[in-house]
């Protein structure tokens, strides 16, 4: 999120991280409605 938070794209983001663009979009989506705790590993029931 440090580098959404500093104006990066989503498509520097995917490169710098190796990751694709789908899958920043989707934890820039979760950060924004839920803030950091959206993103934290829960485990199944």
């Amino acid at each position: 999120m440090l580098l959404y938070l500093e104006g990066r794209s989503r498509r520097e983001i995917s490169e710098v991280l190796h990751i694709l663009r789908r899958t920043v979009s989707g934890y820039i989506s979760l950060y924004t409605e839920g803030g950091a705790e959206a993103l934290l590993i829960r485990k199944q029931p």
